[in-house]
């Protein structure tokens, strides 16, 4: 299994300043979006299907739903928030779940990855993602500065989740 890196550690005066630009970022995208002669709402809803990945994957989402029925409907996006381990316990994670694969087969555990849900379902129209993006960041970075270093956890199970 390959080693997965260790997140950096969070800089908080170079983490403010991409937190800030993921807004004027996702503008500047949707403005190149419009300018390519897509419309603000296809624009919108690409930028927010991508994740605000790129214009190109923006436009190549456009162009692979042209024929999207609905394409053009206005539809609240849903999203969930998780917090998901990695480094030493995200590792650890992994290894003890491919040993249960190995010694007793998959089960409900298997058919999601290890995280916390840290909220419910929400829905968001595709202009204020970038919002909610800069708000997550934010509320992370914030929350960071008063983590513990450790955190004890407890095993939990149920019939079909660990």
């Amino acid at each position: 299994m390959a080693e997965k890196p260790i997140p950096p550690i969070p800089n908080e005066r170079t983490d403010s300043i991409s937190s800030s630009m993921t807004i004027r970022q996702s503008k500047d995208s949707r403005r190149i979006l419009i300018d390519m002669g897509f419309s603000k709402h296809r624009a919108e809803k690409a930028l927010a299907a991508t994740g605000d990945c790129g214009i190109q994957v923006a436009a190549d989402w456009l162009l692979s739903h042209v024929f999207d029925p609905d394409l053009d409907k206005v539809t609240p996006r849903e999203y969930i928030v998780y917090a998901c381990p990695m480094g030493p316990l995200g590792n650890a994670i992994e290894d003890f779940m491919d040993s249960a694969v190995a010694h007793i087969g998959k089960n409900g555990a298997h058919k999601s990855f290890p995280h916390v849900t840290l909220c419910q379902f929400f829905k968001c129209e595709d202009g204020l993602s970038p919002y909610v993006i800069h708000a997550l960041k934010n509320s992370f970075l914030s929350l960071m500065k008063e983590a513990p270093q450790e955190i004890k956890l407890k095993r939990f199970t149920t019939q079909g989740y660990i």
